[in-house]
């Protein structure tokens, strides 16, 4: 039976250090998100934002009208 030896002599003690990092951020993430759905779906932050604004002044100005309306078909004398 042959058996043999092998032994290494290193001049110095090195390790070498792997460090893991990510190849993206959170925020680079959500950018390219966000990017992918304003090309597919056609919205972006800023649209979904002003939808919501026009939307709001829509239901504003019809509620308003309502209580015009109302306040105009209500007769003085049942305030009393």
């Amino acid at each position: 039976m042959d058996i043999s030896i092998a032994t290494f002599y290193f001049p110095r003690h090195t390790a070498l250090e792997l460090v893991k990092t990510p190849k993206m951020s959170i925020i680079d993430f959500l950018s390219q998100v966000g990017g992918i759905l304003g090309l597919c779906v056609g919205i972006s932050l800023i649209s979904a934002m002003e939808f919501m604004y026009w939307l709001s002044i829509k239901i504003v100005q019809k509620s308003q009208a309502i209580i015009k309306k109302r306040m105009a078909a209500t007769p003085v004398s049942s305030f009393f």
